[in-house]
């Protein structure tokens, strides 16, 4: 029986009751917490489309979740998220061909975990030094096409959920960042994860207003170690594989939520200083991060 505190099985439960299998969609999902999510996502029963934008790499994801997994669908969605919408907003074309993959399917749930800009070894620049392509490689990254994909799937979303006998609402997970909070050197970085804030929290609002079947939600998540963001496992900084873990247990139960309890402890301390406090803390962090990876 599904635990009735992991709300993220109800997304699964109603789906099941009939012959529609419920589908999640992850972006950014071939290493790191994407993977992790999507392994996760498998295990609970969903069938689960995996992103990326490296032909091997999707294939070997592919690959290990079929095996590990062999009772759920997995298929591949390749796509470069920094050109996958045209300037417009419009899908290209080679982007509607892998999303019309999606609408044909019982999607549910769509994870938008994919971005790009902290790595501390080569992403960590002050604004004037960045050059123009990596500022609009960001906000394409991380803005862009969370955006312009989730008002594409939205539609979907709803009516799959309409359609479902238990009425259970389809869901929408974005990945944010505790750098919303103001972090030097990766100052766009941290902007675009507060952009992610309020767009979650406005979508979800909008979306009750509307009274559409599909909820918004956040995970605020802190310092990971992943192959984009190698920082080293400690008390306080999780694995990928533990902090997908964490984004999916938590997911549903509030619409900004922090999944790790280290995480959390941060979060409290460091919205209850005073700001001109907060930046000592952080130009002294960020200095020492800074000069292990030079």
């Amino acid at each position: 029986m599904p635990n009735p505190t992991d709300t993220i099985l109800q997304y699964s439960a109603g789906a099941a009751t009939s012959d529609k299998t419920p589908w999640a969609f992850v972006t950014g999902s071939t290493s790191g917490i994407g993977l992790s999510i999507a392994c996760d996502l498998c295990n609970r029963g969903f069938n689960v489309f995996i992103h990326g934008r490296d032909q091997g790499r999707l294939h070997t994801a592919v690959d290990r979740l079929t095996k590990d997994y062999p009772s759920v669908n997995v298929r591949a969605i390749l796509l470069d998220s920094r050109n996958a919408f045209l300037p417009d907003g419009r899908p290209s074309s080679k982007t509607s061909e892998g999303l019309a993959q999606l609408t044909s399917k019982n999607l549910r749930l769509l994870v938008n975990n994919v971005g790009c800009g902290h790595n501390p070894k080569s992403d960590f620049a002050a604004l004037i030094d960045q050059t123009s392509t990596e500022i609009s490689t960001i906000i394409d990254v991380n803005i862009k096409f969370m955006v312009y994909l989730t008002q594409f799937l939205l539609p979907h979303l709803h009516e799959n959920a309409v359609s479902d006998t238990l009425k259970y609402k389809s869901l929408v997970i974005n990945a944010g960042s505790l750098a919303e909070l103001g972090l030097p050197w990766v100052a766009v970085y941290s902007g675009s994860k507060a952009f992610i804030t309020a767009f979650t929290k406005a979508l979800d609002t909008e979306l009750q207003g509307d009274d559409r079947q599909v909820k918004a939600v956040m995970a605020l998540i802190g310092d990971t170690d992943t192959p984009g963001h190698s920082v080293g496992k400690n008390l306080f900084t999780p694995s990928g594989e533990e902090m997908g873990r964490m984004v999916v247990l938590a997911a549903a139960k509030a619409v900004v939520v922090v999944p790790s309890w280290a995480h959390w402890l941060q979060y409290l301390l460091c919205i209850a200083q005073p700001f001109w406090l907060l930046q000592k803390g952080f130009i002294h962090t960020l200095k020492l991060v800074k000069r292990k990876t030079e």
